[in-house]
């Protein structure tokens, strides 16, 4: 399982994308019986003392009432984690699984 993030590309101009979309095709082409990622978007961390983190999501959390980038609507970490557990315990799941934000 790998928690990688929305917007993972390896042919993005941004380094953090491009980052994470190279290392989810490293993991890819590991052939693993099993691989999941996540892709979710900003993370809510209680007690977070980043604060271009806690501004970036309130931004977002903004955004969203308004209807806008609502497939970029921040995530908590405990509801990540909750997915996260209920993607290993799908054992019908084989190959590759990625789960989207929205689907968190």
């Amino acid at each position: 399982m790998l928690l990688s993030s929305k917007g993972a590309n390896p042919y993005s101009r941004l380094f953090y994308f491009y980052l994470k979309g190279k290392v989810e095709q490293m993991i890819v082409n590991l052939n693993f019986y099993r691989t999941i990622i996540i892709r979710p978007s900003s993370l809510i961390r209680p007690n977070s003392n980043r604060l271009g983190e806690r501004i970036g999501v309130k931004i977002l959390k903004g955004f969203n009432r308004v209807g806008l980038f609502r497939s970029y609507r921040p995530v908590s970490v405990s509801r990540v984690a909750s997915k996260m557990r209920a993607e290993v315990r799908n054992v019908v799941a084989c190959g590759l699984t990625v789960v989207e934000n929205d689907s968190i």
